[in-house]
């Protein structure tokens, strides 16, 4: 063999990471077959795991029989590589002087020994080595390597990554298999917990090392989980990995036998899971370990209800810790937080496949909870872009029901659209009125503005008023399309389609609308009004639809129209006017001369072309009323102030509309807004605080009788008129009477605790009355009377 190593001594490996070594060189033979003027020697030193490997340069001697070849005269390092690595190379060359030869004359072999150094992690270290020379052909240069084994026994804290924590809302939950209820929903958490794992290095990857701190010789590794209040541990959801560490089978001269999953993610059988109080007790079997060192990963999952969640941060923390114990080891708590967060909005667009439209998507409160206090209502107003115009047939609402998505009933919402001016042009502001606890999702999708093949950048916002962390802001830039299809025109005029601007998609029958085309040259001395002459009067059918202009009486080119609604459907208003200019077969250079002059007409209003004359939409606003419901607050046998009594107003269907206090002298007020004809029905009730028992609290019997309220709202000229009825059709606002008495107290109250003190202090009085008068009668006699 022209080269040989061998381990000398590793007894301090475990400790100082010093190893000693001996590589043996056929230094004789290789100078004999090819006379190279030096040889390089190359040493390999290999760990497990990375750390700062290192050669002792110090230690180094190399001896041919009982010469001593010196460093500088006889032999020179050439390479070494610094580093956390799990690879230490570091080589020699022997030069052939005469001093060499001389001693090569009655030896065969040159001797190296040396030290090699290391962090004394645990894991297998190898040793190898190569021989080198000019012109020297061999067939194997390398020796075989050599190893020893470093097992340190160590007693890390258990580990709770909070990396490697997940938390997802799961709607389907039920928490009747946790405690009984039938509540559906919760915040599923994720966690992962390691015990009788060592950290080390980071390796090649950037990343930390792991390996297990030593051997748990088969016993069970009982982790032990402390949960925080209000969270709750998930059945049959424990599962393990044992990773063990068999560094006796390393061979080879590269890397193996670090590592090894021996068991991955198996489900923990119920047996070995038990529940105490807020303590749940893992029993992890590691028999499959068997006489190596290794780790265990444990991951289960928690539940979190939707009332642990403080709406007014859109957060909640839980601090989760964890020890354990195997045999006689005992190993410290780890801890780890999550927060929990409520997905509250989220809005995302997308270009809508062969059409000149982009849909939007609006994401509300995954989680349902309960976003605003005394209101069951949210209000999500979207702003959109001036660049775009709303397609409101396209808005839809859905509800999750059952782990799919439902459309909402019309009476369960609300919308409405107007426009809005700001530095930018104006704006669509779509605003929604939705119920509060439910997850929602809404639809629409809007035109871009701009010529197909142009680029358009929107910027749309949605936003739930008065809720944390309630808004979301979609920009994107988008390719405006061809579109597919026409949306219904017959090519000689316009289409236009009436809507509620109070409840949006919704179309309205029954408007009259008459379209007048306008002499531009008359505008200015005649005005708009006697410069125009009517085209067409025609009235909206049962889908809201209208055209004007057809084959024998088309619309003329370049010529300026008027849209104007002469008659509103009852309960609407009309609108105010829509302004036409179509190009048809004119030039482009006729059409922009005519366009310039009908916007100075016009004064910056919008002037519809060719691109929407058939997607014309025009809002009516419901006409408006509004009433007062009232009532009075009385406290027999004693006074109140202002804002002592709460009081609720209920609709039809049990929900709170609003909550108010009495004022100083005793009046209740509720304002309510109609934009609708009907009869509306109402309950008021007196809201009776915490801590009453049997309606009494604090000497104050409560009136708990709802009062009922009727309103009639009839169409008006230009407004709604309403009319309150209480009870039995009365006017006069309902009276909620409260009494006041100290003679009974409410057992277990503050009354009850006074009595017995007025008590306690007059027997005090008494007695100390009798005992200063039998004092008295001693000094004057020694006697009683």
């Amino acid at each position: 063999m022209p080269i040989t190593k061998r381990l000398v001594r590793s007894n301090e490996a475990a400790t100082t990471g010093r190893a000693t070594w001996e590589t043996k060189v056929a230094l004789k033979a290789i100078v004999n077959a090819v006379h190279p003027g030096e040889v390089t020697v190359k040493d390999t030193f290999q760990s497990a795991w990375s750390q700062k490997l290192g050669v002792d340069e110090n230690s180094i001697t190399i001896k041919i029989g009982d010469t001593v070849l010196e460093r500088g005269a006889d032999w020179n390092p050439t390479a070494s590589f610094l580093g956390n690595e799990t690879k230490k190379n570091y080589d020699l060359k022997i030069i052939v002087t005469n001093k060499v030869k001389d001693a090569l004359e009655k030896e065969d072999y040159a001797v190296i020994t040396y030290d090699t150094t290391s962090e004394a992690l645990s894991g297998w270290y190898s040793n190898f080595a190569s021989v080198s020379a000019p012109g020297l052909k061999l067939r194997w240069p390398f020796t075989e390597p050599v190893k020893y084994v470093v097992n340190r026994e160590t007693k890390p804290a258990v580990e709770k990554p909070e990396a490697e924590s997940k938390v997802s809302w799961v709607e389907n939950f039920d928490w009747h298999t946790v405690d009984g209820s039938d509540e559906k929903g919760a915040w599923i958490v994720d966690w992962t917990v390691y015990a009788n794992r060592q950290k080390g290095n980071k390796g090649a990857n950037g990343e930390f090392e792991y390996f297990g701190a030593g051997k748990l010789g088969g016993k069970p590794l009982n982790i032990v989980d402390t949960l925080p209040n209000g969270m709750s541990y998930v059945a049959n959801s424990a599962k393990f990995t044992l990773v063990q560490n068999p560094y006796d089978q390393h061979t080879g001269l590269g890397r193996g036998g670090e590592a090894e999953e021996v068991v991955k993610s198996q489900t923990l059988a119920a047996g070995n899971v038990s529940s105490r109080g807020n303590t749940v007790t893992f029993s992890i079997p590691t028999t499959e370990l068997g006489d190596y060192a290794g780790y265990a990963k444990l991951t289960y999952q928690t539940a979190v209800k939707r009332s642990e969640l403080d709406v007014s941060k859109n957060k909640v923390k839980f601090t989760n810790s964890a020890s354990a114990e195997s045999g006689d080891k005992k190993f410290d708590t780890g801890s780890g937080t999550v927060t929990i967060k409520n997905n509250v909005i989220k809005k995302t667009g997308e270009q809508v496949g062969n059409s000149n439209r982009i849909k939007y998507t609006i994401l509300v409160n995954e989680s349902g909870v309960a976003l605003k206090n005394g209101t069951d209502f949210l209000e999500l107003v979207d702003t959109m872009d001036a660049k775009c115009t709303l397609v409101p047939s396209t808005l839809k609402v859905y509800e999750r029901v059952n782990g799919a998505w439902s459309p909402l009933v019309d009476k369960d919402h609300s919308s409405k659209m107007e426009q809005v001016k700001d530095e930018s042009g104006s704006r669509t502001k779509l605003t929604l009125e939705v119920p509060d606890e439910k997850y929602l999702k809404v639809e629409y999708e809007v035109i871009p503005t701009g010529n197909p093949g142009e680029e358009v950048s929107l910027s749309n916002t949605a936003k739930l008023t008065g809720v944390t962390e309630g808004t979301a802001i979609d920009e994107q830039i988008w390719t405006i399309q061809n579109a597919s299809a026409s949306a219904g025109g017959n090519g000689y005029g316009i289409t236009m389609t009436k809507y509620d601007a109070q409840q949006v998609g919704a179309t309205l029958k029954g408007a009259e609308f008459t379209l007048y085309s306008v002499n531009m040259d008359q505008v200015a001395t005649a005005g708009i009004e006697n410069a125009r002459t009517e085209f067409e009067t025609a009235t909206t059918d049962d889908n809201g639809r209208i055209s004007f202009g057809e084959e024998k009486k088309a619309m003329t080119n370049c010529e300026l129209y008027q849209l104007v609604e002469s008659k509103a459907p009852v309960g609407y208003a009309k609108a105010e006017s829509t302004w036409i200019m179509l190009r048809g077969s004119a030039s482009n250079e006729d059409y922009q001369t005519a366009l310039t002059e009908a916007k100075a007409i016009v004064r910056g209003a919008e002037i519809i072309g060719d691109d929407k004359k058939d997607e014309i939409w025009v809002y009516d606003n419901r006409l408006r009323g509004s009433a007062t419901i009232r009532a009075r607050k009385v406290l027999e046998g004693g006074t109140f102030k202002k804002g002592q009594f709460s009081f609720e107003l209920k609709d039809g269907d049990d929900k709170v509309l609003q909550t108010v206090t009495n004022d100083a002298e005793g009046n209740v007020s509720f304002n309510v807004d109609y934009n609708k004809a009907g009869i509306y029905t109402y309950t008021i009730s007196e809201v009776e605080p915490k801590g009453a028992v049997d309606h009494v609290k604090d000497h104050i019997t409560y009136d708990t009788t709802p009062r009922k309220v009727t309103v009639e709202v009839t169409n008006g000229a230009d407004q709604l008129n309403a009319v309150v009825t209480y009870n039995d059709s009365s006017q006069d606002p309902p009276t909620f009477t409260n009494k006041y008495s100290t003679t009974l107290p409410e057992a277990g109250g503050a009354g009850l605790t006074m009595t017995y003190l007025a008590g306690a202090s007059l027997l005090c009085f008494a007695a100390t009355w009798m005992h200063a008068r039998r004092h008295r009668d001693q000094d004057r006699g020694g006697r009683r009377e």
